[in-house]
């Protein structure tokens, strides 16, 4: 029997594929399968829809970012898989759950032994079961053995049963973790980023019906006369595609971000459409221009309403001024080249002719916008951030005496409880998604941050970020 394949916009090949490594019959369906894409591809909507749409087909979703440590995942892998197959044979429900308890798995050889025995128990069936892993480099506490893990215990329990086999499918973001992997030969579907016109009619899909009736609702509150159909369309589908051009870079083709920024600015957009501009679409877009000239979002991790630092432009900031700095530093580490530092960030440059004599001829020439971020070492961001963190002269002659005199900031425990807050924030990430010792040589970091946002942060604290990139001084 062949399974039914979902039609999923513009997933389509996605979907063809998974067909190909899934079938009914487990000799046919791959143990191992990888399903790569950054957050917003569409991985897990196509793998549920696929699963949807073939009934017949057993699958268990575990979401590994929820269990915080491999312990727990593999606990809620062990209860998952017993709660199913209580679901698939409930005569046997008391069996499967006497002196089965999922909280005894602590290790990966009591989950080998907790399967087993639930094996066992069903000897006289047979059954394939898809476990799902969305997103396993989620997990804060993975390592690089948890996948190996994965494949033995695979192996160990397909040599014991032949009447269930377990196949794992697993949702990764970053395509280093795969890579880490190749040896195995593991099977991989790859879900590239949407681009700008499927994104645009991919929120057109998802939205247009709910902003549609929130505008006639509008429209009737001001009394206004009743538009044509199509004109009613085209003021929603102006909003969304307003929405997609002005921040379609912010969010990195993210359409969950794209669609939070519709629900953030719609009711200010509908509260700019009156009786004298509904007509008009030009002239709303005027009356709302400033909506899509900034996000109006905080970079903090719960978004609170407590009292907010305002930015020139009305972005609003909950960062530290250590923070903001910090961060300004990450960019650049991420973004200048390690044999600029001496020229650009030496307090001594000041003394030649100010600014000027920064490098600006060796500093590079492409807009950082259009790069993608550098790791670099923590003892390099801290020098950059001792740099450019402006802190009071013991002494204001500008003489030389006064470079010796002048007061550093030290990389004290405020500053690293701030470097903490960046981290937890993803603004600031390292290479070793693992909990380590972050101050550990071995640990490379990266800045998280688009061009447009760094410059205002850097606009916030009055720090002119531009002249250091030739080309966006102008920006």
């Amino acid at each position: 029997m062949t399974l039914d394949i979902p039609n999923i916009k513009f997933r389509e090949y996605q979907a063809q594929t998974l067909s190909s490594f899934i079938s009914q019959n487990h000799n046919h369906s791959v143990p191992h399968l990888f399903l790569q894409g950054y957050e917003s591809t569409g991985k897990t909507y196509t793998i549920t829809k696929f699963f949807a749409c073939n009934p017949q087909l057993t699958s268990v979703t575990l979401r590994p970012e929820e269990s915080v440590t491999w312990k727990l995942l593999i606990q809620s892998m062990a209860r998952s898989i017993q709660y199913k197959l209580c679901d698939l044979y409930p005569t046997r429900r008391v069996q499967l759950r006497t002196n089965l308890d999922p909280l005894s798995v602590e290790e990966p050889f009591h989950l080998i032994n907790f399967l087993t025995k639930m094996f066992t128990i069903l000897s006289n069936e047979s059954r394939q079961i898809f476990i799902i892993f969305d997103g396993l480099d989620t997990l804060q506490d993975i390592d690089a053995t948890l996948l190996l893990k994965f494949l033995k215990l695979n192996e160990l329990l397909s040599h014991q049963f032949d009447n269930f086999k377990l196949k794992m499918i697993y949702l990764i973001r970053d395509a280093n973790f795969i890579a880490r992997y190749s040896t195995f030969n593991v099977p991989t579907i790859v879900f590239p980023r949407y681009n700008y016109d499927q994104i645009l009619e991919l929120l057109i899909i998802m939205r247009f019906g709910d902003l549609y009736e929130d505008l006639l609702t509008h429209l009737d509150k001001i009394e206004t006369k009743h538009l044509k159909e199509d004109d009613n369309y085209s003021i929603v589908i102006n909003f969304i595609t307003l929405i997609v051009q002005a921040f379609q870079m912010y969010t990195g083709n993210n359409i969950n971000d794209l669609n939070d920024l519709l629900d953030l600015k719609w009711d200010t957009y509908l509260s700019n459409i009156d009786e004298t501009n509904y007509t008009n679409p030009i002239s709303i877009y005027k009356k709302s221009i400033h909506i899509f000239n900034a996000t109006n979002d905080t970079l903090t991790a719960d978004g609170g309403d407590d009292e907010q630092e305002e930015s020139n432009n009305g972005q609003t900031y909950e960062l530290s001024n250590i923070a903001k700095y910090l961060l300004i530093a990450a960019y650049f580490c991420s973004y200048i080249e390690t044999k600029y530092d001496t020229s650009i960030f030496s307090r001594k440059a000041n003394i030649k002719s100010g600014r000027s004599s920064y490098g600006r001829r060796k500093k590079m020439e492409t807009n950082p916008r259009h790069l993608q971020p550098s790791i670099f070492q923590l003892e390099r961001l801290l020098a950059i951030f001792q740099a450019i963190y402006p802190m009071e002269s013991a002494t204001s002659s500008g003489s030389l005496q006064s470079l010796l005199d002048e007061r550093l900031m030290k990389a004290n425990v405020e500053v690293f409880q701030n470097l903490a807050e960046l981290h937890s924030l993803k603004l600031i990430s390292t290479t070793i998604v693992r909990s380590i010792d972050f101050l550990s040589y071995k640990t490379k970091w990266k800045v998280n941050v688009p061009w447009e946002i760094i410059h205002e942060i850097a606009s916030s604290v009055d720090f002119d970020i531009a002249q250091y990139f030739s080309g966006v001084s102008d920006f």
